[in-house]
């Protein structure tokens, strides 16, 4: 994959993990919203010191914005979200989900 699919791909990741609007990661990043659709969509050429700069502020590894996300790293997001999910639960049901998502961890990583 390019350079410039694989920035659009980490900052999608890091958009959707901390589940934040255009406008948003435009603020969080203090470029235009403008720019951060052309970044998202890989329509725009990327001079070094911009990718550096992305990296900086998404506090992303610079490897990591040149190469796309790791598969750790994407393992981390969707714990992330879960664990978002399981904080509006009430607790009772906070519980028994945070039991299952441990049951099915211990499923998938069994062989691991």
């Amino acid at each position: 994959m390019s350079i410039i699919k694989n920035v659009s791909a980490v900052m999608r990741e890091y958009k959707d993990a901390n589940q934040m609007s255009l406008s948003g990661l435009s603020e969080e990043l203090g470029i235009p919203v403008s720019s951060v659709q052309c970044y998202l969509k890989g329509a725009s050429d990327l001079r070094a010191t911009t990718i550096e700069l992305l990296a900086e502020k998404m506090n992303i590894p610079l490897m990591e914005m040149v190469s796309g996300p790791a598969p750790e790293w994407k393992r981390a997001a969707t714990i992330l979200r879960a664990a978002r999910e399981f904080r509006d639960l009430p607790e009772e049901k906070r519980d028994q989900g945070i039991q299952l998502f441990l049951q099915l961890v211990a499923l998938f990583t069994k062989d691991v």
